[in-house]
């Protein structure tokens, strides 16, 4: 009987135990029958279906189900109550209920099975994930938005691990290093950088005592090797102990800031060069006045017997060599007193041909050009003159063992967005005066330099380094603009734009560069190897209505396209070009498209080209700078001419 009463009173405590557990859950906690019918609804489900324990005591579980789980659950049960095979769902389940009101919404559930006699129960724990699901669904929105704030951004984004090594880049990375994004993967930011560039970032920016955030300016090296200027921000990761986790690098590209930077003080400096040596020249000459004047008045009265009579023409010598450098001090800043009237170059240029051809030597073949249709402009005579000789003599001491100086005249239109044109100047007709050597040339280094005064490249007493900076001051003056084209071993090409006027007697060749563009759909290949040039003369192209294909030489252009495969129309390539001339390119081009025509363009002009020995006298070509319509009806023009022959070849 003592036995009876103790498990009475165990079985009291251990429902009570049971009652207070199911109270006290914060999860909804529903017993089930094996024939679906609820038998306990804790107070947590009511909560989370909105029915009291009395509405649902007695009925099927599936009340709390929607479709189409109701009509599974039903399913299952009846294969239950008639096979015996059960299917436990187990824990962590995620699924779909229903309130009271029918509004559905996710639940986690999970199912155990209790065996009582020959009977079963079954309890379901159910939690409501509402809250769980949209903050799910919110982070997934944020990572969204981060993700496209990241890949679109307008700088390159790097995630460095604690080891440094990159583990994500965005797009505009992989852009500004001209990589691909598995390139970079496990490389580290500090080792696309040059020595000095290096030791700045990891000292300033990626050291774990860095503050990060501070903005350095480096030096990048793209995949092909060339250099980049960028703006390097890091950001250290830290974890909860203040030990390292990665860090953000974050870069942008400012090389062409760079370059507009270098070439506005470049500009500043030859304009403040400029005012400075007008004041020198000014007032020195005004002390040249005084000094060469004393001169003549002692010599005057001085017997040309006397020792002092010599001393003063030594003293008059050199003040007359001081008085042209100071002329050329003034050309160069702008400031000297011009006399310009209308003149035609075309007479200019013919009149000094022959103290031209004595001035170069007779080892110096002068080969002049002149356009009978080139226009008139309004200049001093005689600063034209000067810039002519003081051409011909650089370019005579560009060719000691002798060569081919040629002087060309013309006419040309300039349009807004001209290609090939590094100077700015504005839309309207010019005369274009064009003096080419076939000497030394020189790099870019010293193109940059070339107009600065007092530069020169000549051993020491062989030069005053005035000359070009005496061209271009008169050219300046004279409302034109000066442009040069040489490479190292090719000679070189100087360009002058001067306004053309519209004066009687002008027999210029009238302005056709504003007729409508030649147009076509023809399949032409752009073989350029500056980038700037070569996207202009594309967008041109495709504007026009043509089919274009680019590569920026060569070898890429014959490795993409010279097998034939695309036909190509008419080839548009640049004489002189690294790794392979233009030349060259065309003839292994035309093996495997001996229908395409060839057009060339250079910077050079038509006789320099020839001397070169890259062309035929008769081989299309055009000059830079060029306008897109005169481009497109040169186009035209070659694409009208009969398909060349072998024998052309």
């Amino acid at each position: 009987m003592v036995q009876l009463e103790s498990f009475a009173n165990t079985v009291v405590e251990s429902e009570a135990k049971s009652k207070s557990i199911l109270e006290a859950a914060v999860d909804g906690i529903i017993i089930i029958s094996d024939r679906g019918v609820i038998e306990s609804f804790n107070p947590a489900a009511e909560k989370i279906f909105g029915y009291t324990r009395q509405e649902v005591l007695g009925k099927k579980v599936n009340m709390l189900m929607p479709q189409p789980h109701r009509d599974l659950h039903d399913r299952y049960v009846q294969s239950y109550l008639s096979t015996g095979r059960k299917k436990v769902i187990g824990i962590g389940r995620e699924t779909t209920a229903q309130r009271k009101d029918g509004t559905t919404f996710p639940i986690e559930l999970a199912v155990s099975e209790v065996k009582l006699g020959r009977r079963s129960i079954f309890t379901g724990i159910i939690r409501d994930i509402t809250a769980r699901r949209r903050s799910a669904s919110e982070l997934k929105a944020s990572e969204e938005r981060f993700r496209l704030l990241v890949e679109t951004m307008q700088d390159g984004l790097a995630v460095q691990d604690a080891r440094g090594q990159i583990i994500y880049v965005n797009p505009r990375f992989c852009e500004i290093l001209g990589a691909e994004r598995q390139n970079l993967i496990g490389r580290r930011v500090c080792d696309l950088m040059d020595i000095g560039s290096r030791i700045v970032f990891l000292n300033e920016l990626n050291e774990p005592q860095s503050r990060g955030g501070d903005m350095v300016e480096l030096s990048l090296e793209k995949d092909d090797g060339s250099k980049l200027s960028v703006r390097v921000t890091a950001k250290a990761l830290k974890g909860p102990n203040g030990e390292s986790k990665g860090s953000f690098v974050v870069i942008t590209d400012v090389t062409q800031l760079k370059k507009l930077q270098d070439q506005l003080l470049h500009s500043q400096k030859m304009e403040a060069v400029g005012r400075l040596a007008g004041g020198i020249a000014h007032d020195f000459n005004n002390l040249l006045t005084v000094i060469l004047g004393f001169v003549d008045l002692s010599m005057a009265v001085l017997d040309e017997s006397s020792p002092i009579y010599d001393h003063l023409k030594q003293i008059d010598g050199a003040g007359k060599q001081a008085e042209s450098l100071t002329r050329q001090l003034l050309a160069f800043s702008r400031k000297q007193v011009l006399q310009p009237k209308v003149i035609s170059p075309l007479k200019t240029l013919s009149g000094i041909e022959q103290m031209l051809q004595r001035l170069v030597g007779e080892n110096i073949q002068l080969k002049m050009h002149l356009d009978s249709h080139t226009g008139l402009i309004t200049a001093d005579e005689g600063q034209i003159e000067q810039v002519i000789f003081n051409l011909a003599v650089n370019a005579r001491d560009a060719m000691p063992d002798g060569g081919t100086l040629s002087i060309e005249s013309g006419t040309v239109h300039m349009s807004t967005g001209h290609l090939g044109m590094e100077a700015e100047i504005p839309p309207g007709n010019y005369v274009v005066l064009t003096v080419s050597d076939t000497g030394v040339g020189m790099d870019r280094k010293t193109q940059a330099q070339i107009f600065e005064p007092f530069f020169t490249t000549k051993e020491k007493g062989h030069g005053t380094g005035l000359g070009l900076s005496t061209v271009y001051g008169i050219v300046k003056q004279s409302g034109g603009e000066i442009s040069v084209y040489s490479e190292p071993g090719r000679g070189t090409s100087f360009r002058i734009y001067l306004p053309q006027i519209d004066a009687p007697g002008d027999e210029s060749v009238p302005d056709t560069s504003t007729a409508p563009a030649a147009c076509g759909s023809e399949t032409i290949l752009v073989v350029e190897d500056e980038d700037s040039v070569r996207n202009l003369i594309i967008e041109a192209l495709s504007h026009c209505g043509h089919n274009v294909l680019q590569a920026p030489d060569g070898p890429t252009a014959l490795a993409q396209f010279g097998d034939g495969a695309i036909q190509v129309d008419l080839v548009l390539t640049d004489v002189v070009m690294p790794k392979m001339d233009g030349k060259e390119f065309s003839e292994r081009f035309r093996k495997g498209h001996p229908q395409a025509k060839i057009l060339y363009m250079s910077g050079y002009t038509d006789d320099a080209i020839l001397e070169h020995g890259v062309l035929s006298p008769d081989t299309p070509f055009i000059h830079k700078p060029f306008s897109p319509g005169a481009l497109t009806r040169k186009i035209q023009e070659v694409l009208v001419q009969p398909h060349p022959s072998e024998s052309d070849e």
